[in-house]
């Protein structure tokens, strides 16, 4: 094996630290339950699921026959409700063809399915079908398999913030699986896994009704004793004796500068097998930034706080979900005070403060124009409605979720992908006219330069799939050209400035675009 590789686990016997909360979710599992697992990025929540998946399928007694989804993972290709459910069906058929449980064609609710070990060959044969038949279809493939199988379909979705924020076109899309998973005889279940609680996420769209999770459980850092023997496992197979030795005698500073977080500390391990040094912060940096685009302002306060100095800090709801994030610990001398729980976190967070890294001018220059952007949409709209015209932006549940992607700095691809589908909402999906089939947005705006340019930054940057089908048809921009206009030349962004310059200039477009719409509705008679 490579030592400290970041690889995907699987196996439930190489996931250390993780047993007990393993075989919780096991006895949650045969329950039936629908499950809540709330986490901070990189903390081990997709290994987790996968390794669930695993002992699952593995376990003949058990009553939970599990499938794992990650709609951030399939991007752009599947948006929009129908689609989701196609998808789903889709994955279901792959993954019961594999099992042999499907073992020809199918026709169900009159729909002929050809099962295949490729989801997307089951998913072309839907294209057609219309959303009434796509979500009973999905509700008896459910109903039929769960009581052939005598089993609950258990779906694992990974990544759930994504599939209400950009799969779904409202919230509303969950109400099938919802009501699935709470008939009586249980032939469905689901667990989410996610840095957003579930509760949150609820208050933020305005959709109390989802709330049906019968548990949460939050995912913190593997303590010291599980950490050391993923540290020994790691290093056993090094030849290299005075490197060996190095890494053995660094565990101390690994499991404190992690934090027992084990993605992190392989990313200390690596580099120290590689530049054969102790590194500092810096190599965590963007994770940590990763952290902080996560919190709300108030933890962000506290986490301040208590970076400059371990203190007792009052027991509100902000603190409590800083301690099941794992992001901060009672301290060792003072059992009354709370510190940060990584210690590079914690270097992050001073160096932060001391330079003011978190307050930079970029990071106000975007939360500026996306103040200007949303005031003149509202504007905008409120034009329209004097005139007794409909609005051009459609009021959406989650429009304060799809701003914050807006005005959330930039560091990589990631984040730029949120950015990048963001923007294409509100732009394009916001502007449908729903019930005439058409667009609201007028022709001149939306064939112009800019709007050629989102979509192609929704089908480059959206999800950075290379599965994506998006075309280059004649006669429309080229990225290359596309990134010619924003940056100046042809280059791909790679750093993270480069990912800072791109989006202040595309939100800088984006307001004179709307300031040039807002003129042409004033216009209007």
């Amino acid at each position: 094996m490579t030592s400290f590789a970041q690889v995907e686990i699987t196996d439930p016997n190489k996931l250390f630290g993780r047993k007990e909360l393993i075989e919780k979710l096991l006895i949650l599992s045969n329950r039936h339950d629908n499950v809540a697992i709330i986490g901070t990025r990189r903390f081990g929540k997709t290994c987790l699921l996968k390794c669930i998946e695993t002992a699952l399928r593995q376990d003949n007694k058990s009553t939970s026959y599990p499938i794992y989804f990650d709609f951030k993972g399939v991007g752009s290709i599947i948006e929009g409700t129908d689609n989701v459910y196609k998808y789903m069906i889709s994955v279901l058929v792959e993954v019961l063809y594999k099992d042999k449980y499907i073992t020809q064609e199918e026709t169900i609710k009159n729909v002929r399915i050809i099962p295949s070990y490729d989801w997307t060959d089951i998913y072309e044969q839907l294209s057609d079908i219309s959303s009434i038949k796509t979500q009973g279809l999905f509700t008896e493939l459910i109903t039929i398999f769960a009581e052939m199988l005598d089993k609950t379909i258990l779906f694992l979705i990974d990544e759930y913030e994504y599939l209400f924020k950009y799969s779904f076109d409202t919230p509303v899309g969950f109400m099938t699986m919802r009501a699935l998973s709470s008939q009586k005889e249980k032939p469905f279940a689901f667990w989410i896994a996610g840095a957003v609680n579930w509760d949150y996420l609820c208050t933020v769209i305005g959709s109390g009704e989802l709330n049906v999770i019968n548990q949460t459980v939050s995912l913190i850092p593997i303590d010291k004793d599980a950490f050391s023997k993923m540290w020994e496992y790691e290093i056993v197979g090094i030849s290299d004796l005075e490197l060996k030795q190095l890494l053995q005698s660094s565990f101390e500073f690994a499991y404190t500068n992690s934090g027992g977080v084990p993605y992190y500390g392989k990313h200390i391990g690596s580099f120290i097998l590689v530049e054969k040094k102790l590194p500092d912060y810096s190599i965590l940096k963007s994770y940590f930034q990763e952290i902080d685009n996560a919190l709300h302002l108030e933890e962000k306060q506290i986490l301040n706080e208590i970076a400059k100095l371990p203190q007792n800090i009052k027991n509100s709801k902000h603190m409590i979900e800083l301690r099941n994030k794992g992001l901060v610990k009672q301290s060792d001398n003072r059992k009354d005070s709370y510190e940060i729980n990584i210690g590079f976190y914690r270097d992050y967070l001073i160096a932060s403060l001391n330079d003011a890294d978190r307050l930079k001018p970029k990071l106000s220059e975007s939360q500026e124009l996306v103040e200007k952007i949303t005031n003149l949409i509202e504007t905008i709209n409120k034009t329209l409605d004097n005139k007794k015209k409909p609005y051009i932006f459609d009021l959406v549940n989650d429009s304060a979720s799809l701003e914050n992607d807006l005005r959330t700095l930039c560091f990589g691809k990631e984040k730029f992908a949120d950015f990048a589908s963001a923007l294409y909402k509100i732009y394009f999906e916001r502007t449908k006219d729903n019930d005439k089939k058409g667009e609201k947005l007028p022709t001149k705006f939306r064939y112009n330069e800019f709007s050629q340019i989102i979509d192609i930054l929704r089908h480059s940057f959206g999800g950075g799939h290379l599965v994506d089908k998006f075309q280059q048809q004649k006669g429309k921009m080229t990225k290359s050209v596309m990134l010619e206009i924003l940056t100046g030349n042809k280059n791909e962004p790679y750093s993270a400035e480069d990912f800072n310059k791109l989006q202040i200039e595309i939100l800088k477009r984006f307001e004179k675009e709307l300031n040039s719409l807002f003129i042409f509705v004033k216009g209007l008679k």
